[in-house]
C-alpha cells in the first residue's frame, strides 16, 4: 500500500498500489504477462498476492498470503 503525501499536510492511499489489479484463478507465474510494473494480483485459489517485477509471464514475486478467516 502507498501512502502518498499532499501539499495540503494530508496523506491520501494511492489505491493503484494498494488493490490488485487482476484476479487469477492460480498462480500468475508462467501464465500472465504483467500489464504495468508493480502490477498486483490475487491468486484466487491460493489465496496469495503477487507483484510484478518485471515485464514477461515469469517476473513475478510472490509477496503475501491472505489467511482464511
Amino acid at each position: 500500500m502507498a501512502v502518498v503525501a499532499e501539499k495540503s499536510g494530508f496523506t491520501r492511499v494511492d489505491k493503484k498500489y494498494s488493490h490488485p489489479n487482476r484476479n487469477n484463478a492460480g498462480s500468475p507465474i508462467g501464465s500472465l504477462v504483467p500489464l504495468y510494473p508493480n502490477e498486483l494480483v490475487f491468486d484466487t485459489t491460493n489465496l496469495r498476492y503477487f507483484k510484478a517485477i518485471g515485464s514477461t509471464n515469469n517476473d513475478w514475486l510472490f509477496i503475501s498470503k491472505v489467511e482464511p478467516f
